[in-house]
């Protein structure tokens, strides 16, 4: 899991002036299954998790994934925030999105 926030400076190396309109501060990218130690297993564990449930709420990376989005939402926003990722990390980031899209709707609901 890595947070990639906008770096105001790397973007004028570039020549560019200001970030470009709807582009998100902060965007939490979530790996895919990787086939190597440490993770292998839990890695694999996981894959079956959601090909036999469909749900990976009961990961580990689901709550880590879970509280880092909150974490960024707090500091940024939630519209300056996005979540994305590759294999199993596009299947956290969608889970941990839609978690946190039905906390947001729930909390708007009630006040």
């Amino acid at each position: 899991m890595k947070i990639l926030e906008w770096d105001q400076s790397a973007a004028f190396s570039k020549f560019i002036l200001m970030r470009p309109a709807g582009a998100p501060r902060a965007v939490l990218v979530l790996r895919g299954t990787l086939l190597k130690s440490p993770t292998i297993r839990r890695d694999l564990v996981d894959d079956l998790c959601f090909l036999t449930w469909e749900s990976l709420k009961s990961s580990v990376r689901f709550h880590g994934a879970l509280e880092a989005l909150n974490k960024m939402v707090e500091r940024f926003g939630n519209k300056n925030v996005c979540v994305g990722g590759h294999s199993l990390g596009a299947r956290f980031a969608l889970q941990v999105g839609k978690a946190l899209a039905n906390r947001v709707s729930l909390w708007n609901a009630i006040y």
